[in-house]
């Protein structure tokens, strides 16, 4: 009869998880962190559940679970919105450059 690897609960999920080995050509993303899993990880039991872990993400305190991921999250939401601006003011100031020479070629043809 082969072994089976133990199962353990976790309080994210709801079904129990086994230790995986994730492998780079695998392309999972971690459902704590959504973050690439490569390496050490657990795995959900259940074959039509896509849930997966990182070690670390599974050994986080709980109440500090997730919350990494939502700082970094928060980042990079606040780099797109800082680009968004950037390229918001670069093209007002390039229509600001244009009316310039538009302002100009009409006054010389009066």
């Amino acid at each position: 009869m082969a072994s089976r690897k133990p199962s353990v609960r976790h309080p994210s999920h709801n079904h129990p998880l086994r230790g995986h080995k994730a492998l780079a050509e695998e392309e999972i993303i971690c459902s704590g962190c959504e973050l690439d899993l490569i390496g050490a990880a657990f795995k959900c039991t259940k074959s039509e559940c896509d849930y997966f872990l990182h070690k670390s993400c599974f050994e986080l305190p709980r109440g500090g679970r997730g919350s990494a991921a939502s700082e970094l999250a928060a980042m990079l939401e606040a780099q797109r919105e800082m680009e968004r601006m950037q390229i918001e003011l670069h093209m007002e100031m390039q229509r600001a450059k244009i009316a310039k020479k538009a302002r100009k070629a009409c006054l010389k043809l009066i």
